[in-house]
């Protein structure tokens, strides 16, 4: 791996992770043993989760340092696809005096990546995630559609975990698919910090359950 994957983590369906970040091998059986898991590499893709919005309807500034983060995650990478995921959580406050209907998480994020130099083309947006679980759900539905086999998951440091878990269940049942994770730090204060991490690890016991709901219906 290359030296920008130090600081991530990751989960290959196979027991040789790719040597490169863009390296697509078709019908490649990476293992060998009885029942080999045969691996169909085609597109990388950057996959940036959202966070919800500013009353205002913009993006928070842990939201614009996560969309930073994986701009140059995507362009180290030469990813061919970036997906902004993110439904529409908030209506809006007194602050959105905006003719148009409230934004979707996506869409604020596409604004930014396209800012940040992304091709409108690569921008993919998945509208309408309102948690992590359907974040993975909606995202390896696109992943099939759209033929993508490496995914680069960026999100907070302190949402990785979960992340890690969420995703990990939900593409149990994609096998050829190889997940990776960028953990961003986020600008909050130590407060703001505890508090996060302190419903992470709610929703971590909680997640078995969460699963069950999901994907019973899916």
């Amino acid at each position: 791996m290359r030296a920008h994957a130090r600081c991530c983590t990751s989960i290959y369906p196979t027991d040789r992770p790719i040597d490169a970040p863009n390296e697509r091998p078709s019908n490649h059986c990476a293992n060998q043993r009885a029942t080999p898991v045969c691996v169909y590499r085609t597109k990388v893709a950057v996959v940036v989760l959202g966070k919800r919005l500013l009353p205002s309807g913009n993006a928070t500034a842990t939201l614009e340092v996560r969309m930073q983060r994986a701009i140059v995650v995507f362009h180290e990478l030469k990813a061919e696809v970036l997906v902004v995921s993110g439904g529409r959580v908030e209506t809006g406050g007194a602050e959105y005096s905006h003719a148009t209907p409230f934004p979707s998480e996506a869409e604020v994020m596409r604004r930014l990546a396209e800012a940040g130099g992304v091709p409108a083309g690569a921008i993919v947006k998945e509208e309408l995630a309102m948690n992590t679980i359907e974040n993975a759900l909606n995202v390896r539905d696109l992943a099939e559609e759209l033929g993508l086999g490496v995914l680069h998951i960026v999100t907070s440091e302190y949402h990785v975990e979960r992340s890690r878990s969420v995703f990990a269940a939900v593409f149990r049942s994609r096998p050829n698919v190889a997940l990776e994770f960028h953990g961003h730090e986020s600008p909050i204060s130590e407060v703001e910090r505890q508090k996060e991490e302190q419903v992470e690890r709610f929703m971590l016991e909680k997640l078995p359950v969460h699963l069950r709901q999901y994907t019973n219906n899916r």
